[in-house]
């Protein structure tokens, strides 16, 4: 377009000279008002359609300007406050890191204690078996029962320190899945239980198959057999216990319930059961309330969770474990072992 205007404005020229030197020739008019006219007239109008949006470009260059200047006067206080976010999640997280490193340091602490206590343990059995033995025609009848009372003492002692020392090691969430039959597991479990369920001629239905599950086995085991246990112990007395566990699965998890028609568990307590020594108070209870605590715990770590609903004379524990997905946790590694040659108790 420039050159185009160039081109008119010379020969604009050359016709203004022509008229200075004495008029037109036919070639020169045939120019002037079939080219040159046309091309000053579009030349005119392109400069002054530039000149508009020239200035209109740097009357709205100057507003947005403006608007990009106050848009960030405004962001100014959120970046002040996205800053202190930042801030506040890098400190949640070291604290999160160092919560961490306490726990497991913690449990270490308590595998170390429970480890001695354990060993004091079986010196008082180990010795009271020996003077039992060594003092059989001696012993009157009372210090028998003695004799008696501290061997069983003794064991309750030694379960309530394993339980102590395993519900510790669970803050590790350490799991280690691999792919069992749950078939296997709950005839294990019952299995387990059999001195119990002799002694009270429990009845228990279950499914004959079961699928395999991708879970840490042993956690599993724990988990069904303090559910069994707990169904036996809260039995109504006098009467025998029956349990019947069913079992229902969907695309991501397995379900299991274990309904059992003892004296249930009161509402007042239904709210604690699953918290670290609270027990329902029954008579001759045994143990610290440690072990739904920990099924509790070993659930989660299977990413499921579980639940009761109880009223007397029909008490039924749900739990969901998940069936695909689950990864192998160890450990941290950093500054998180206790040195014995360090640690005082």
């Amino acid at each position: 377009m420039a050159i185009l205007a160039s081109f008119g404005i010379w020969q604009f020229e050359n016709f203004v000279s022509n008229i200075s030197a004495g008029g037109l020739s036919p070639q020169n008019r045939f120019i002037a008002f079939n080219f040159a006219f046309p091309f000053i007239i579009i030349t005119t109008i392109c400069v002054a359609v530039t000149a508009y949006f020239g200035i209109k470009y740097q009357q709205n260059a100057l507003r947005l300007r403006k608007l990009v200047t106050e848009c960030l006067e405004q962001l100014n206080p959120k970046d002040n406050k996205t800053e202190e976010a930042i801030d506040k999640k890098e400190k949640d997280v070291q604290v999160k890191k160092e919560l961490a490193a306490s726990k497991i340091q913690m449990s270490q602490l308590v595998h170390i204690v429970t480890h001695d206590l354990r060993g004091s343990l079986r010196t008082i059995s180990s010795f009271t078996t020996i003077l039992e033995k060594s003092l059989k025609d001696k012993l009157t009848d009372q210090e028998r029962i003695h004799m008696n009372f501290i061997q069983s003492d003794t064991k309750k002692l030694n379960k309530t320190i394993e339980d102590i020392a395993e519900f510790a090691r669970i803050e590790q969430h350490l799991i280690k899945p691999a792919e069992y039959s749950l078939s296997s597991i709950l005839t294990d479990t019952i299995s387990k239980c059999q001195e119990e369920i002799k002694a009270t001629k429990t009845q228990i239905s279950a499914p004959d198959e079961l699928p395999n599950l991708f879970c840490d086995e042993r956690k599993v085991k724990e988990i069904f057999t303090q559910i069994v246990r707990n169904a036996i112990r809260y039995a109504n007395p006098g009467t025998e216990p029956k349990l019947d566990i069913t079992f229902t699965e969907d695309d991501s998890h397995v379900e299991f319930k274990f309904q059992d028609y003892g004296r249930g568990i009161p509402q007042k307590s239904m709210e604690k059961i699953f918290l670290p020594f609270t027990q329902v108070k029954v008579k001759n209870q045994k143990g610290v309330g440690i072990g739904l605590a920990i099924c509790k715990k070993y659930v989660e770590l299977h990413d499921g969770r579980i639940w009761c609903n109880s009223e007397p004379g029909n008490t039924t524990v749900g739990l969901t474990l998940k069936k695909h997905g689950l990864q192998e946790t160890k450990p941290a590694d950093h500054d998180l072992k206790l040195s014995l040659a360090t640690t005082s108790i």
